[in-house]
């Protein structure tokens, strides 16, 4: 009896979590790639800086933050995703 109580409130929990965190839809983000690959890439994004080329300080001071990056070695590009920061 006592395990199916626990069992309940497990399943409930994933549930109660959901509907008390802020949605996740509201999230920015956008891709962005560089010739090249180091600290002195410029980054070109898809929307965020208007197709100016950037680095990646310049995308963080416009509010965004590197979640992934790709480095291809046979071509020489990098692929950044990004965030907006909350």
């Amino acid at each position: 009896m006592l395990s199916k109580k626990i069992m309940s409130a497990l399943v409930a929990l994933p549930v109660l979590l959901a509907l008390s965190t802020p949605s996740q839809a509201a999230l920015q983000g956008d891709a962005c790639i560089a010739g090249d690959y180091g600290t002195k890439a410029q980054y070109r994004c898809s929307v965020v800086g208007n197709g100016q080329y950037m680095s990646i300080s310049e995308i963080y001071q416009l509010g965004y933050r590197v979640v992934s990056a790709y480095a291809y070695e046979k071509t020489g590009n990098t692929v950044l995703i990004i965030e907006k920061q909350s």
